[in-house]
């Protein structure tokens, strides 16, 4: 089940409001220290703003970090005139020398903006000794923020070997090969590795050079496993598409590789390509929502809202295989979490057409102890 919030649009005059306010909120000492300097990263808030203090009048409309300054600051507002309890704790970690904590404030300040705007009433809990969720709603909903915060070195390298494997399966498809499609499903036992790809691109290429459309496979045990087919001249899809839901595969393509005088397809690859071993964007969510369970009372709802946007996917090709299943394996054992949202915010559209836009994707428990019945709706 997935959320869409309603998309609200303002106009640039707004945004530069908001940036002022939100300049003024900042202080111009703390700006000052927090200038970009060589060899020190950057604060994210305070590169939005220079930014857009660096953007001319005219262009303004096209900064995307505008979008970013109008987003947060019109949530706080939002929050302030609703009397919000608390948010200035939240305001005062925006301030914060720590990315991670920055991110997870602005995260928490968006997901409490969306209950006042849909009619509710937010509190932020204070910090204390005992573990506790970051927000209580309507005083019967609990709701814990996590934030998560880039993509590690082993997933990168994974994608990396997966788009070896493509440019070499187009590599062995010329046109002199009278075939018009090779389909291509693998799956990774074990991490993948430069050999077991070379060796999948090995066995691809002797099935394309038989006279004969065909199936096969290869297997090698604990590696990995591959199955092949390759179409007659003549089929295979007038358009090309991207499959869509939820997946075992890390990656799922198809590309044209050739197109004939009339603009039609000729030679295409579809390759779908996963891993048994699940990638560390999936294992750290998982271990959000085990930690998570800790924080809730167990007394009413509960939800688990985790900002994915870092380390979601911005190729349509790729997935977070595996995720959705797992959530709910770890549900089952977590009859206190009632839901857990993933929330991707990304920028949507092009040019002065763009959006800073937020899309939820919410897995509810079914052994729940206070199950939610609708979109946001505490009542069991």
């Amino acid at each position: 089940m997935s959320s869409q919030p309603e998309v609200r649009r303002y106009a640039t005059e707004d945004y530069v409001a908001w940036a002022d306010e939100l300049t003024d909120l900042m202080g111009a000492d703390w700006l000052a220290a927090h200038s970009a300097r060589p060899y020190r990263d950057p604060h994210v808030i305070a590169a939005w703003l220079q930014q857009y203090r660096n953007t001319p009048p005219e262009s303004l409309f096209l900064s995307q970090q505008l979008l970013q300054i109008g987003e947060l600051t019109s949530n706080i507002q939002t929050l302030r005139n609703a009397g919000t309890q608390n948010l200035e704790t939240r305001v005062d970690d925006l301030r914060l020398d720590d990315r991670d904590r920055v991110a997870s404030a602005i995260h928490e300040i968006r997901v409490a903006a969306e209950y006042v705007l849909s009619g509710r009433r937010v509190f932020f809990i204070p910090e204390a000794s005992v573990q506790t969720p970051d927000l209580l709603v309507d005083d019967c909903l609990e709701v814990e923020c996590k934030h998560k915060t880039s993509v590690s070195q082993q997933d990168k390298a994974r994608f990396d070997l997966y788009g070896i494997l493509g440019r070499k399966l187009r590599a062995i498809f010329p046109e002199h090969i009278p075939h018009s499609a090779l389909l291509l499903e693998a799956m990774f036992h074990v991490e993948p590795r430069r050999d077991l790809i070379d060796r999948i691109v090995a066995v691809a290429r002797l099935g394309l050079r038989r006279p004969e459309p065909s199936k096969f496979g290869e297997t090698a045990d604990g590696l990995f496993t591959a199955h092949f087919e390759v179409l007659p001249a003549g089929s295979g899809p007038t358009e090309l598409f991207l499959p869509r839901g939820v997946t075992e595969f890390d990656q799922r393509s198809t590309e044209a590789i050739a197109l004939d005088e009339n603009g039609t397809l000729g030679r295409f690859i579809n390759v779908n390509v996963g891993c048994e071993v699940r990638q560390d964007r999936v294992k750290g969510v998982i271990k959000s929502v085990r930690s998570a369970a800790r924080q809730f009372s167990g007394r009413f709802p509960a939800i688990v809202s985790i900002d994915i946007s870092a380390i979601a996917a911005r190729d349509e090709s790729q997935a977070l295989a595996h995720l959705r299943d797992d959530i709910l394996v770890v549900l089952k054992r977590h009859t206190t979490i009632s839901r857990v949202e993933l929330l991707t915010t990304q920028f949507i559209g092009e040019g002065g057409q763009q959006t800073y836009y937020t899309s939820i994707e919410e897995i509810d428990n079914p052994d729940a102890r206070f199950p939610i019945s609708g979109s946001g709706d505490s009542s069991p």
